[in-house]
């Protein structure tokens, strides 16, 4: 499923409000089942623009707030494993910042 288009196929478009993008962020993960927590950037994207402008990157980030992981490009599979290595007691594998 493409959380970029619309149940018909139409492209949605890009919120310009802080609040539409919430909006958009709570149905997402709603459609997509998510458990996890989401961070949803401010509208000039402050959080992209300092950690990469990357389309699909994905961080782990442990407890003290230290990045375990960093992907350029989302490995859901890799992550996975990340996460339940760190949650099991040990360090994410390729603890790296960008």
């Amino acid at each position: 499923m493409s959380y970029s288009y619309d149940a018909e196929g139409n492209p949605i478009e890009q919120p310009t409000m802080y609040e539409e993008r919430v909006a958009m962020a709570i149905k997402t993960i709603e459609e997509a089942g998510l458990a996890m927590p989401v961070l949803v950037d401010e509208i000039d994207n402050p959080l992209y623009c300092s950690y990469g402008r990357r389309p699909n990157n994905a961080y782990l980030i442990g407890m003290d707030g230290r990045v375990l992981l960093y992907q350029e490009w989302n490995l859901p599979d890799e992550m996975e494993a990340a996460i339940q290595q760190y949650l099991d007691g040990g360090d994410a594998h390729g603890a790296a910042g960008p």
